[in-house]
């Protein structure tokens, strides 16, 4: 123990998380309270056991999402007893009360939400949650009852150290070229790879970011992408977790991960995860739709072509509402019918039409978003 009088040395916390744009915001805001440290970072869950005879941690920031098994699953296989505080600090607990549910069961001391928007002061707001939570865990109930201003915290330029000032400067574009912050997302399933291909062989550069998410096997969206770019001579990618959304690329969502969009320092960035609980298809057009309403707002447009089952009925619905433009194929050019359906059964849906007819709605929409 510190002697009366003495500074006591700062709280220690292992900071899990798989994306270096994390690590790197948490260690350095962190690093502006004098009682916490992050001593340590891992990227994923399988790393943390090895690390806490190094690190040595008082409290881990666990992220739920994470490479192999997720935060959730390594707390309900850990034995409790062997871990320090554990606190859940994720984007997937908006509105996830199982996930929720499952974390507090399984250990966890308490649950905060990272920004969904990436503003400086929502930083600030998550901040302060996270550090008085871990000042709460690490004294006692009275830990975290400090004033707000006993730690004036200034926001690190979120996601510099992964966009530099060229890359940004080329990724906002010319003026008259299509923005980073509109996109084109199409969803599509049985049927969907040929139909795909009918549309972007019509797209002209410059044109804005494509996000697909087509029901395929993990072992076949690589060749999916490469057969797409050679059909139609786009730039046509697999995407990856950390991305940079840019223009003139057309992202195809990874098989078994599902594909989101984020805000990051104003810069739409790409999240590849794991499969969740309840969801029955990987990748997940809604969950691809619904993360374009945080990410681009009403400057999307939605796309759902052939397919059986419901998913993206949802996430089109949520697009709808945030004011986006929707578009699903129709029934006598898809070959499964399925999730055109459901998505207007939603009542989601601005236009049914067959692939040439979404084909003239896109380069429409692209024409207007540019001019607005």
């Amino acid at each position: 123990m510190s002697a009366a009088g003495d500074t006591p040395p700062p709280i220690r916390v292992l900071f899990v998380d798989d994306s270096k744009i994390q690590q790197g915001l948490w260690t350095r805001l962190l690093a502006q309270s004098d009682d916490i440290v992050v001593a340590g970072s891992v990227g994923c869950a399988e790393q943390i056991m090895e690390s806490l005879a190094t690190v040595q941690p008082d409290v881990i920031l666990l992220d739920i999402n994470l490479p192999g098994i997720s935060g959730v699953e390594f707390l309900e296989r850990a034995d409790s007893r062997s871990l320090p505080p554990c606190i859940i600090l994720s984007a997937f607990v908006h509105g996830a009360a199982n996930l929720r549910a499952r974390a507090l069961a399984a250990g966890a001391v308490d649950i905060i939400a990272k920004p969904r928007e990436g503003s400086p002061a929502e930083i600030k707001e998550v901040f302060g949650k996270v550090r008085s939570t871990i000042l709460r865990v690490y004294h006692g109930p009275n830990g975290g009852a400090l004033p707000a201003e006993s730690c004036a915290v200034e926001v690190p330029e979120f996601g510099a150290t992964a966009v530099s000032p060229a890359l940004s400067e080329r990724l906002r574009g010319s003026e008259g070229s299509p923005s980073i912050h509109t996109a084109i997302l199409i969803g599509s399933s049985t049927g969907g790879p040929a139909v795909l291909a009918k549309i972007l062989v019509k797209l002209r550069r410059p044109h804005p970011p494509v996000l697909i998410a087509q029901h395929i096997s993990s072992k076949f969206t690589r060749s999916l992408a490469r057969s797409l770019r050679e059909q139609t001579g786009l730039h046509v990618v697999e995407a990856r977790s950390g991305d940079a959304i840019q223009v003139n690329t057309v992202y195809v969502a990874p098989g078994n991960r599902h594909m989101r969009a984020r805000l990051v320092n104003d810069i739409p960035m790409l999240l590849t995860v794991a499969p969740l609980p309840g969801c029955h298809h990987c990748p997940s057009v809604d969950e691809m739709m619904s993360s374009a309403v945080t990410a681009f707002g009403r400057r999307a447009l939605g796309v759902l072509l052939t397919g059986m089952g419901t998913d993206g009925a949802a996430g089109l619905l949520a697009m709808h509402h945030a004011g986006c433009r929707t578009i699903v194929q129709d029934e006598a050019s898809s070959t499964v019918f399925g999730m055109p359906r459901a998505a207007i059964e939603r009542g989601g849906v601005d236009v049914v039409g067959s692939p040439d007819v979404i084909i003239d709605e896109i380069e429409r929409w692209i024409r207007a978003s540019k001019a607005g």
